[in-house]
């Protein structure tokens, strides 16, 4: 035992005790409960530091033992059963560790003001006590309780809230909150701005959590300008010669290629023409956001440049980045409709993506992905007042992928109404796909299975909403 960790944990008992008399003199602690105490702190530290956490719970039960008919002991009472939880956490009893955390929380209360930062560290314990009772609810709301009281004791903008917002952020999104999750990381990243700075470098991975969640999430003007932000922020060192400029660069003409695509034409349609809140027409700037873009921006085309150009500068550059930047190349191409030079780029990267490949994370040219296909407008629907989107109707195709990205043979596989099959016929063939690979070189690929969602109508949608009927000529 370390004689210095012994000679604390003996100060820490004898303080304990001490108080232990002071509140409860008529019933003085016998000299070999103050030793039984030493030897229990001793032993404890020693198993818990060793992972040994089945040996350390009945050390942590006996402590708790000890100090539970203390009065005045609350505090240092509070503290065992702390202990006591970890323990009971790390051996799987949740429920026992919540009970524990909440009997903390409870004679912390009789000591502690509702500002206390004390009373942080269990509430954040409780909350991972619930997470593993799969009680994400419950997780949440003690979450909530720890930030209030963070806010409290620290004001608005502190960096020690961080943490815990991030946790909220985690929980939201095993929930299914999204709107919630979003509301936690703007969250998160005006706390950063506060605390660090508007060019902090330690405001990158906010940033970039912000624009991959924008693109999840179908809003690529929102994720490009977080995308825009990065590469303002990573280019202030070395001249932008690093991962997060790359990694904003590359985004930023992601999302410009994702727009052109993903967006479908009813998004310009019915909710970028007028607002939905009051049925007037949108601003066009506000239109050009949110509506898919009518041809690629030679925006992101540079910025994927500008991401090679740096690589290229570089004596070594980094496998990983530059078989990404490479892979957006072509696809930038092939979403073009210029299959000679995606090819080139495709060509350069197969080399890296083969020497990075794992059996987790196999080499992405060797399988087949559409990059230009556009869902008919008729196959895409308003969500239903109560925010649930539409049911939808898998539509299965087979086809092949030639080398240059086009399609042939196409051949539906699953029955459906001949207006649909027609459409997601038409849609494919206009599609371009990033081919299969082999030994570097782009092959032909058969018997591809194609499936398309189309979506039902809803009887909530309105009928404005609900204009792409299948017979609709505008389609």
């Amino acid at each position: 035992m370390n004689i210095s960790r012994r000679i604390g944990a003996a100060i820490w008992v004898a303080l304990l005790l001490a108080a232990h008399d002071v509140g409860n003199a008529s019933e003085p602690s016998a000299p070999s409960s103050r030793a039984r105490l030493v030897e229990l702190s001793d032993e404890f530290q020693v198993l818990y530091a060793a992972a040994d956490y089945q040996a350390a719970l009945p050390v942590a039960r006996e402590m708790v033992a000890l100090l539970e008919p203390g009065v005045g002991l609350e505090r240092e009472l509070a503290g065992a059963y702390e202990r006591l939880a970890r323990v009971e956490i790390a051996t799987g009893d949740a429920v026992a560790a919540a009970e524990s955390l909440q009997r903390a929380l409870e004679l912390l209360g009789i000591t502690e003001s509702i500002a206390s930062p004390r009373l942080i560290p269990p509430l954040v314990e409780l909350a991972a006590a619930y997470r593993v009772q799969g009680a994400p609810e419950q997780a949440e709301e003690v979450l909530t309780q720890a930030l209030t009281i963070s806010h409290r004791a620290y004001g608005l903008f502190d960096a020690r809230q961080l943490e815990l917002i991030e946790q909220l952020i985690a929980l939201y999104l095993q929930s299914g909150d999204a709107d919630a999750a979003d509301r936690e990381m703007y969250r998160s990243l005006m706390v950063g701005e506060r605390v660090y700075g508007f060019e902090d470098p330690r405001l990158l991975p906010l940033l970039e959590r912000l624009a991959r969640r924008g693109e999840e999430t179908g809003r690529m003007a929102e994720a490009r300008q977080w995308w825009m932000r990065t590469v303002e922020i990573a280019s202030i060192e070395d001249e932008g010669r690093n991962a997060a400029t790359i990694t904003g660069l590359l985004g930023v003409s992601r999302s410009h290629r994702l727009q052109f695509v993903l967006v479908p034409r009813t998004m310009q349609v019915n909710t970028c023409r007028t607002d939905p809140q009051t049925g007037q027409p949108r601003p066009l700037n506000i239109c050009t956001q949110l509506g898919r873009e009518l041809e690629l921006d030679e925006e992101g085309e540079g910025a994927a440049l500008r991401a090679l150009a740096i690589l290229e500068s570089s004596t070594s550059p980094p496998p990983v980045l530059m078989a990404a930047t490479l892979l957006e190349l072509g696809d930038w191409y092939i979403t073009d409709h210029e299959p000679e030079v995606a090819m080139a780029y495709y060509r350069r990267a197969w080399p890296l993506f083969e020497s990075l490949a794992t059996t987790t994370k196999p080499n992405p040219l060797r399988t087949p992905r559409p990059m230009d296909y556009r869902t008919p407008n008729a196959a895409v629907r308003p969500p239903s007042v109560d925010g649930t989107t539409p049911a939808a109707t898998p539509i299965q195709f087979s086809l092949t992928i030639l080398p240059d990205g086009r399609t042939a043979d196409i051949t539906p596989l699953t029955e459906a109404a001949d207006a649909r099959l027609a459409r997601i016929r038409k849609a494919l063939e206009k599609a371009r796909f990033r081919p299969r690979f082999e030994d570097g070189e782009p092959v032909e690929t058969q018997l591809y299975r194609f499936t398309e969602f189309w979506e039902e109508p809803t009887p909530y949608a309105s009928a404005s909403a609900q204009g792409d009927q299948e017979g609709d000529p505008r389609s």
